[in-house]
């Protein structure tokens, strides 16, 4: 049996992850990610962005992923979204589910590795050179910065992640270094920002991670 393919992983908007992009209600699927080249890139979403309905209907994850299923590789569906808080709408033309997933686009490496830790946050992260990918066998196609280290008992420790996750975006900000990410975080900091999210890719997927912010001391 021939099953439809959006070409996008969702997840779950949880009440923090609602609150961090000034949604109103938890409904819908965030997509945490886009498959190069697939049904849901050509009609333009983006990760980040909050399936809300799909042809009218309001779906969540799981009904959203069973009407995409269900159809026929080829047919068209509206999907209604939302990106920075502005309701949108997309057609999309289903495609046939591959047998292997797309690798993700590669990313631009840092000019000069760097270690940063962020106490507040529990978590340490290392750009990713040459050295570290032949040491970690890392391919060339993975992006981001790489997580050396977290504190027990920390934000990130009670959000699960561990030491060789990757963290891939800032609040949909792509990052490319050590530096990029410590910058995003102040930034958001300065904007007084809670809670943030993360696009983290561990061992179990791709997925955005809410995380408390502490706000500097005066």
């Amino acid at each position: 049996m021939t099953r439809g393919w959006l070409g996008a992983q969702l997840q779950d908007v949880t009440p923090e992850i609602a609150k961090s992009l000034n949604l109103k209600s938890q409904e819908g699927g965030l997509i945490a990610e886009i498959k190069k080249g697939g049904p849901a890139a050509k009609a333009g979403l983006k990760t980040g962005d909050v399936v809300t309905d799909i042809d009218g209907q309001t779906v969540n994850i799981g009904t959203l992923a069973r009407l995409i299923a269900a159809r026929q590789p080829g047919g068209r569906v509206k999907l209604g979204y939302k990106r920075d808080g502005q309701s949108h709408e997309a057609t999309v033309t289903i495609g046939k589910s591959p047998e292997k997933p797309d690798m993700p686009p590669a990313g631009t490496r840092a000019a000069k590795p760097k270690n940063i830790t962020m106490a507040d946050l529990g978590l340490g992260v290392v750009a990713l050179d040459e050295d570290l990918r032949k040491s970690h066998d890392i391919p060339d196609s993975q992006r981001g910065v790489m997580v050396i280290s977290v504190a027990p008992h920390s934000t990130a420790a009670k959000r699960g992640i561990m030491v060789g996750d990757f963290i891939l975006q800032v609040q949909k900000v792509e990052i490319d270094s050590p530096a990029a990410f410590a910058h995003e975080i102040d930034r958001l900091r300065d904007q007084k920002k809670n809670i943030i999210l993360i696009l983290l890719q561990s061992k179990d997927g791709i997925s955005w991670v809410p995380l408390t912010l502490h706000q500097a001391l005066p």
